[in-house]
């Protein structure tokens, strides 16, 4: 979802986010991957799924 009244907009916003959640993951000192993902019902042309690495799978 966004707010922001262009696509330029969006996509710097969707940047700040990624770059967000790769902070705390990192802060966290969490060993993880952002993967692409399929955007479904929401729609979008890009969509990120940030998966942390365990033995459990």
């Amino acid at each position: 979802y966004s707010f922001d009244k262009d696509e330029d907009g969006l996509e710097e916003s969707y940047h700040k986010m990624y770059d967000a959640y790769n902070n705390i993951f990192s802060r966290c000192s969490l060993d993880f991957r952002a993967v692409e993902a399929d955007s479904g019902a929401i729609g979008g042309d890009v969509s990120h799924e940030f998966m942390v690495i365990a033995d459990t799978g």
